[in-house]
């Protein structure tokens, strides 16, 4: 039994998802910086958990926003390509249609001619 193959991976990356990682690691080197600096990593680390959740939510949710953003983008494009496709494989169902109808009618035209030829051999 040959081994499964795994699936190809798209060989061109979205400049969308770029963009959003390289913002994302922006953003995320912004808030490491900001945390060492303006509050001081002990300092922030001495805080309740609450209070390090709650600052950790503000963070991360421009990030979060960010992404949803970003796949709504990209399902758009991918809603797009499939629109096409569909149109494709309506096209060629329809010609596929046209061309079953001429068999058809042409095995209706031998089919008749042959109970002719059989009327006239008898």
């Amino acid at each position: 039994m040959p081994a499964a193959q795994a699936p190809e991976l798209p060989h061109r990356i979205d400049r969308r998802i770029v963009l959003g990682l390289a913002l994302t690691i922006v953003w995320l080197a912004l808030t490491l910086a900001y945390i060492g600096a303006g509050v001081g990593w002990r300092a922030f680390l001495a805080l309740p958990p609450s209070e390090i959740g709650s600052a950790l939510e503000g963070f991360v949710s421009p990030l979060a926003f960010l992404w949803l953003v970003l796949g709504l983008f990209l399902q758009q494009s991918e809603l797009g390509q499939n629109s096409r496709a569909l149109a494709v494989q309506s096209e060629a169902l329809q010609k596929s249609a046209e061309q079953a109808e001429i068999q058809s009618r042409a095995i209706h035209a031998n089919e008749l001619h042959a109970r002719q030829d059989t009327f006239v051999d008898l």
